[in-house]
């Protein structure tokens, strides 16, 4: 079951804009730069670009499948701890304030804490945690 990432607008708006800001350069660029130019604008539309158009957030038979861009990630259910709604400043491969904090077991904090942003949060947040048989509940926090 696939969820597409959601974007916020301004994370749009930065990442189109540091491609596009750079073609109104051509003009001012000495023409023996300009292919030095061109190649840049080019190969930061093709690292840049995919982050945007090809994130999603995937529920595979036993795993969480992260897609953003060139970049993924996997976690398996068995080692999910916790599942919260968060409005962190962390960003992880969460493109937008609102996001999905998801906690592994015997992990530290910096490395065993994803966050991710999917467009239907409160269906992906259901979907995940019929899938996971070690999520902690609130009596066991206590």
């Amino acid at each position: 079951m696939r969820f597409e990432a959601k974007i916020d607008w301004w994370i749009k708006l930065l990442m189109y804009g540091s491609v596009l800001v750079m073609v109104p350069m051509i003009f001012f660029v000495p023409s023996d730069e300009i292919y030095i130019l061109g190649f840049t604008i080019v190969i930061m539309g093709i690292i840049i670009i995919p982050l945007v158009r090809y994130a999603y957030y995937e529920l595979q038979e036993d795993q969480l499948y992260i897609k953003l861009g060139y970049i993924h990630a996997k976690i398996k259910y068995v080692n999910i701890k916790r599942i919260e709604e968060s409005h962190s400043m962390m960003s992880g491969y969460a493109l937008s304030m609102d996001k999905v904090k998801i906690i592994e077991h015997h992990k530290s904090y910096l490395t065993g804490t994803t966050y991710i942003s999917p467009l239907l949060k409160e269906e992906f947040i259901y979907e995940l945690q019929r899938r996971c048989p070690n999520l902690e509940t609130k009596e066991d926090l206590y």
